[in-house]
């Protein structure tokens, strides 16, 4: 990865809350055992990501969790953010950690349940334990829908764009130290180092924590993991999802992930993958399949 000091030098005035580049905002929450962690992100065209914020909130989730996700409302669900135009953009989507405090998947599921429009649990996995980058899943404790990630897989891929030029397709921007991008952010963000080992005749890669706090590091995992969960939908927006007049946030049909169904397909989903019921007479030997509409024998 870069060097913090290399990193540092690239941060950037907006001169506005979102550039004008950003088509959809983006979160990372991260539940640590005394505090709330996020990290806001824009994503443009071509799959650029701009860092517009970073904050914290503190407070134990098992003991105090009302309080926190009131002010995470406040703070972030619910907050709108300034273009240079003076139109205003929500927030589309968000990924919460729900492993990393003591007693944190119970509450962190249930709270998700509550703004489900906007908040999706979130479990970093080692390569090991999951095929691909990314999956959706269901909690086996509470039964809620959970979306996994390959850390390994992110890490990487957050290694190769920290040393893409900003401006160009893939590349990251920062904002300035008033909106969290300090040094320390960037100490985190690079704290750990990928590694080659041999382990009984086989090569694996590992990555090693060089120092105690990675929030930072964890956060941009989650971001990269929300891209490509949307990406069908970022690379299909061709304006930026702007709150409507009566201050309502858009609809979010724009940005909906297809789970692999094809853009336009008569088979798109609907939110979160749950297909629309249509009611009506089955034909004689017509055969359905949990979801999938039938189509005429055309051979």
């Amino acid at each position: 990865m870069s060097e913090p000091e290399t990193l540092l030098a690239r941060r950037e005035d907006y001169r506005a809350e979102v550039p004008d580049a950003v088509r959809l905002i983006v979160a990372g929450i991260d539940s640590q055992a005394s505090w709330l962690e996020w990290l806001v992100a824009g994503i443009g065209p071509k799959s650029e990501i701009f860092l517009l914020d970073r904050g914290q909130i503190d407070g134990r989730l098992e003991s105090d969790a009302a309080r926190l996700y009131r002010e995470l409302d406040t703070q972030l669900l619910n907050r709108r953010w300034r273009r240079a135009d003076g139109r205003q953009m929500p927030l589309s989507r968000a990924f919460q950690d729900a492993s990393g405090a003591p007693g944190a998947t119970g509450i962190v599921h249930r709270f998700c349940q509550q703004r489900a429009h906007v908040l999706s649990a979130y479990i970093g996995r080692a390569s090991a334990d999951i095929v691909g980058p990314w999956k959706r899943t269901t909690s086996p404790q509470t039964h809620g829908r959970l979306f996994q990630a390959n850390v390994s897989h992110y890490k990487q891929q957050l290694a190769d764009k920290l040393g893409i030029e900003p401006g160009q397709p893939g590349s990251i921007h920062f904002a300035g130290a008033d909106r969290g991008f300090d040094e320390e952010f960037f100490l985190q963000l690079l704290s750990e180092r990928k590694e080659t080992k041999l382990f009984r005749g086989v090569r694996t890669t590992v990555w090693k924590r060089i120092r105690d706090r990675n929030e930072s590091l964890d956060l941009m995992v989650m971001v990269l993991c929300l891209l490509d969960v949307f990406r069908t939908q970022f690379d299909r927006m061709t304006e930026p999802q702007i709150v409507e007049e009566n201050g309502r946030k858009p609809s979010a049909q724009s940005v909906r992930p297809a789970w692999g169904v094809q853009p336009g397909s008569s088979l798109e989903f609907n939110n979160w993958g749950v297909q629309s019921q249509v009611v009506r007479e089955r034909e004689p030997g017509e055969r359905r399949s949990w979801g999938v509409q039938p189509t005429r024998n055309i051979w």
